[in-house]
């Protein structure tokens, strides 16, 4: 589960002093809140299921996107609700697992906004993304705001997968020498003169 919660169990949940002697760098406090924080909100990493998803949307469309710690509250406390009563239609089985704020904007931000791009790239956008590069370097976030409708991980992905291509063509090329040999060389793209 918790990686260290084997401290918590050999020691009293309320002895967070010694269990802060454990930790370096942070003190009792710290520890006792980043426990309540794993226990109530999972620390969880798991999948989201299409009914999160659903809910996430929801509660997004009717509320805004904006104090994400209570939309959290919301579709957790939605999850629970239909975990423990599941209708006879529902064929996907689902277990509960809380999510937090962070975990809700970054889900509504990189995969359930409307307003993403989820088309493939153009030739156009290629070269106006490389062109972005070129001015500001590996910002993907920057560059993310500068392209309207792609995230940063569609940004960051998509300039991997342009250097993965080079590679491949150039090692593919007869007669020509290989540059650099590895595909984070990204020399071709360098700004010339």
């Amino acid at each position: 589960m918790v990686k260290n919660s084997k401290y918590v169990e050999d020691y009293n949940d309320q002895d967070w002093e010694q269990i802060a002697e454990i930790v370096p760098t942070k003190d009792a406090k710290k520890c006792n809140k980043r426990w309540l924080f794993i226990q109530k909100l999972g620390g969880n990493k798991t999948k989201w299921t299409k009914k999160e998803d659903l809910l996430l949307v929801t509660l997004i469309t009717s509320n805004g996107a904006r104090d994400w710690s209570t939309i959290a509250e919301k579709l957790n406390d939605a999850m629970l609700e239909y975990v423990q009563n599941p209708s006879l239609d529902d064929k996907e089985r689902t277990t509960f697992t809380a999510r937090n704020g962070k975990q809700c904007r970054e889900r509504w931000l990189t995969a359930l906004d409307p307003s993403i791009n989820k088309k493939q790239w153009s030739l156009k956008e290629d070269i106006d993304f490389l062109e972005k590069w070129l001015a500001v370097g590996n910002k993907w976030r920057e560059i993310a705001n500068l392209i309207e409708g792609r995230t940063e991980s569609q940004v960051k992905n998509r300039f991997k997968l342009i250097l993965r291509r080079e590679h491949i063509q150039q090692k593919l090329r007869p007669g020509r020498a290989q540059v650099g040999g590895h595909p984070s060389d990204h020399r071709r793209y360098e700004r010339e003169g």
